[in-house]
């Protein structure tokens, strides 16, 4: 991480990052279905919100990268949707009988995006600005 700062920055991480198959997930079940999740996912930060704030202190906010794609994407996302699906909907008290379908269906895109090129800078589960003046 080091090698990524910008000298005379401020830098921000936002991790979870949602503009990926598992924050659209997450967001979904949360802002439609009032589906309860982790601490760490009860705020959703957006690049919108972060060039917000950077505004806000007279900075432009630069994207850097993203890391940890498979958390986002990959087999990560599988195993913890696996878990989390189940339990978050059953906390809900919504049904989770459909979740293992619905998984299966994820893994095909998890398979199709490991082959396919995805878009740089919007493909992992978090990101990394520097905020520059």
């Amino acid at each position: 991480m080091t090698e990524l700062l910008a000298d005379d920055s401020i830098n921000l991480v936002a991790c979870p990052y949602f503009l990926n198959p598992r924050g659209y997930v997450w967001m979904a079940l949360a802002l439609l279905l009032d589906v309860p999740m982790s601490i760490s996912d009860l705020h959703f930060i957006h690049p919108w919100h972060i060039k917000g704030w950077a505004s806000a202190l007279g900075m432009n906010a630069e994207l850097v990268t993203t890391v940890d794609r498979n958390w986002a994407y990959g087999s990560r996302l599988l195993k913890d949707f696996d878990k989390r699906l189940h339990n978050a909907l059953g906390d809900a008290k919504l049904p989770t009988d459909k979740v293992d379908n619905y998984l299966k269906c994820l893994s095909n895109l998890v398979q199709y995006l490991d082959t396919a090129n995805s878009c740089p800078g919007l493909d992992a589960s978090t990101v990394f600005y520097n905020f520059v003046t």
